[in-house]
């Protein structure tokens, strides 16, 4: 009889030992295609802007490139709505940004960084475990990184770790914070890719093009990134 309650004990131990163990961080795929919605949040000298975005993000690092298709519309103080689509061609040595408004499509273009960051960095290198909570029925896991007065959250589903659920960022404290939260509504790892998805448009290749000049979103929104998964 003893016996028996020892093992019974020594199973709920160990049971609870496992429930609470630390699950292993995600190792995500580095070339994907995945859809996003969300806001963002920050301040402004007519109070609080606020804005929904929608992105589809596209990352090839096998062939040193990313496209990111993103649409602001605007809630609160924020400008009006537009259309951005960013081509990063680290092959080429610069970052196209088209913008397409009032119907008029413009093409701002800057060097590029000498390699391309890699997915996923700013939110699992320096990541600790934060616990599980639920996010529209899908329970998750919490990976937090907090650096400074930035606080980073990357959300993966708990009964698989490689899908991202959502991701979070807040920057700065009190009314000066700026705030993003996208949910990743489509994730496909490893797709394959046709070179044209992320050919440069003609519109860049024109006279027009603005060289140098930074694009609307760089000038209203400082900082802001808008390729979510990786650093500035």
């Amino acid at each position: 009889m003893a016996a028996s309650l020892l093992r019974a004990a020594l199973l709920l131990a160990l049971t609870a030992l496992s429930l609470s163990a630390e699950p292993p961080k995600p190792e995500l795929a580095t070339t994907f295609l995945a859809s996003l919605t969300g806001k963002m949040t920050g301040p402004g000298s007519q109070g609080a802007w606020a804005q929904a975005v929608s992105e589809t993000v596209a990352f090839w690092p096998p062939r040193n490139r990313s496209r990111t298709d993103i649409t602001f519309t605007p809630i609160s103080h924020a400008p009006p709505a537009f259309d951005l689509t960013q081509y990063a061609r680290y092959d080429l040595g610069k970052v196209f940004d088209v913008e397409d408004s009032t119907g008029k499509t413009v093409c701002h273009e800057q060097p590029s960084p000498e390699t391309m960051p890699m997915p996923w960095c700013d939110f699992l290198d320096e990541a600790t475990y934060g616990g599980q909570e639920t996010f529209e029925g899908t329970l998750v896991d919490l990976w937090i990184t907090e650096i400074g007065s930035e606080y980073r959250i990357l959300a993966v589903n708990a009964n698989d770790i490689e899908k991202p659920v959502y991701m979070s960022t807040s920057k700065g404290v009190g009314e000066e914070a700026e705030t993003t939260f996208l949910a990743v509504r489509k994730f496909i790892p490893w797709p394959s890719f046709d070179s044209s998805y992320f050919e440069v448009p003609a519109t860049c290749n024109e006279v027009s093009t603005l060289v140098g000049q930074q694009s609307r979103l760089q000038v209203t929104r400082s900082g802001l990134r808008i390729d979510s998964f990786t650093s500035e």
